[in-house]
């Protein structure tokens, strides 16, 4: 008999695992197996990036579980995740470990074949929120990273944290943007390249000028700041490339939202 993964689902801090089962022979997680069409990954067993690849199509090429063996899918196994708010990021999978992140930048990696909880690692324990905005987002996030054997974090404080996937200790931690001006990070990393990259956010209220950061996806070390929108138009742009974009926002847009990061209305209304 075997058990074939085919997805795992997060809910209210519930990890649940769906698999179906069979008789015959198949490669157990961690096996090679053919490569993937879509996904860069060697083995299409893992979900190593959100949507599965980089063009985040979500398929994989794994086929006992089909039109005519779904309706025989049971549960394989249920746990409870020490969190108290629910789970809002995707959980990714590699090399027999699920890695998933919750609330208060809590990082959680289970064993996939059985659902035990391998380790936790909370990299906002002992830090008071930086302003009222992030202990009002600390309840969520939206997921993470992996990194050759690195698990990596965007926490509400602006902190990207990689931690090592086999034992839960932290690697190295980053800051890429200033928690004390009411920025926070609550979406999950990308990396490429040999790099991580993360955005940011304000509560959509239009606090700030938002941008995308890189770093050193082995070491940290911070690679370059990439701002989305012109700054302040009364004063000189960071370049060339900025003093052409702000002519083309109109009259009133930064002092009313940064850049349209207040809300979705006020982005519908940009001159």
């Amino acid at each position: 008999m075997y058990l074939e993964l085919l997805r795992v689902a997060v809910t209210s801090g519930l990890l649940v695992s769906l698999a179906i089962a069979g008789t015959g022979c198949a490669k157990g997680v961690g096996e090679e197996q053919a490569p993937s069409r879509v996904a860069s990954i060697a083995n299409p067993t893992d979900w190593e990036l959100l949507g599965n690849s980089s063009a985040m199509q979500h398929h994989s090429d794994l086929s006992q579980i089909n039109t005519e063996t779904v309706s025989d899918l049971g549960l394989a196994w249920a746990i409870d995740l020490p969190t108290k708010d629910g789970l809002v990021g995707n959980p990714l999978i590699r090399n027999g470990r699920i890695f998933q992140s919750g609330s208060q930048s809590k990082v959680f990696a289970n064993d996939l074949k059985t659902g035990e909880l391998l380790w936790t690692y909370e990299p906002l324990a002992n830090r008071p929120p930086g302003s009222f905005l992030e202990t009002w987002l600390r309840t969520l996030n939206r997921g993470v990273a992996l990194y050759e054997d690195l698990v990596i974090v965007g926490t509400s404080d602006c902190r990207l944290v990689a931690i090592d996937q086999a034992t839960g200790v932290r690697r190295w931690e980053a800051e890429t943007c200033d928690g004390n001006r009411d920025y926070m990070i609550t979406g999950a990393p990308r990396v490429g390249g040999g790099k991580v990259f993360i955005g940011n956010s304000c509560g959509d209220l239009g606090l700030n000028r938002g941008h995308v950061d890189a770093v050193d996806a082995r070491t940290g070390k911070h690679l370059w700041r990439f701002y989305t929108v012109p700054g302040d138009p009364s004063k000189p742009q960071d370049s060339e490339l900025y003093e052409m974009a702000a002519k083309t926002w109109g009259e009133g847009w930064y002092e009313k939202t940064k850049g349209c990061r207040r809300a979705l209305h006020e982005c519908r209304r940009r001159p």
